[in-house]
């Protein structure tokens, strides 16, 4: 009986396990099937997002598309209004390289007539300072020769004195002179004493120039 017993309780146990076991397997199973129709779920939710993403990637694929259409455009219209800038540019360069080439022109041409005009007066003064020199020398020569003529008429004065010193003597009371031939004439005389004279002059006028 307590053997019955036993085994009955034993049985019950183990059907009370099975079912234990069961539940759990179902309860496992029906969590699995919640999880995975979660899984579907949040795939089916991602698939969604997915494509709404992909909507909206395409979306903005086409506005920057467009964007970019426009940016060319821009840029296109930036290229041509630089273009037209940098020929309206080169065009002023030119004609501002056309003006100073003008201005270094007249500059080199007023230069050329500053020298120009230089050069004349330096000439003018060379040909002043020559005028003045020949004067000068004009000068220097007519004093020299109005002192030359001063100097000669004082000679002549001189020898004038002295040959009316000489014409006053009598020669024939020297004995020097007493002599068979003839005298000689009284000028040999005064051109003797006349070339003593004119050393004497030199001498005088050598002390005269000396301080």
């Amino acid at each position: 009986m307590r053997v019955m017993r036993v085994m009955r309780v034993m049985k019950v146990m183990k059907v009370t396990r099975m079912m234990k076991v069961m539940r759990a397997m179902r309860v496992t199973r029906m969590m699995k099937v919640t999880k995975v129709k979660k899984v579907m779920r949040v795939m089916r939710v991602t698939k969604v997002m997915r494509v709404t993403r992909m909507m909206k990637v395409t979306k903005v694929m086409r506005v920057m598309k467009v964007m970019k259409v426009t940016r060319v455009m821009k840029v296109m219209r930036v290229m041509k209004v630089m273009r037209v800038m940098r020929v309206m540019k080169v065009t002023r360069m030119m004609k501002v390289m056309r003006v100073m080439k003008v201005m270094k022109v007249m500059k080199v041409m007023k230069v050329m007539r500053v020298m120009k005009v230089m050069k004349v007066m330096r000439m003018m003064k060379v040909m002043k300072v020559m005028r003045v020199m020949k004067v000068m020398k004009v000068m220097k020569v007519m004093k020299v020769m109005r002192m030359m003529k001063v100097m000669k008429v004082m000679k002549v004065m001189r020898l004038k004195t002295a040959g009316h010193e000489v014409r006053g003597l009598d020669f024939s009371e020297h004995e020097s002179l007493q002599t068979d031939s003839p005298p000689p004439p009284p000028h040999y005389y005064v051109l003797m004493r006349s070339d003593d004279d004119d050393d004497d002059d030199d001498d005088d006028d050598d002390d005269e120039d000396c301080p």
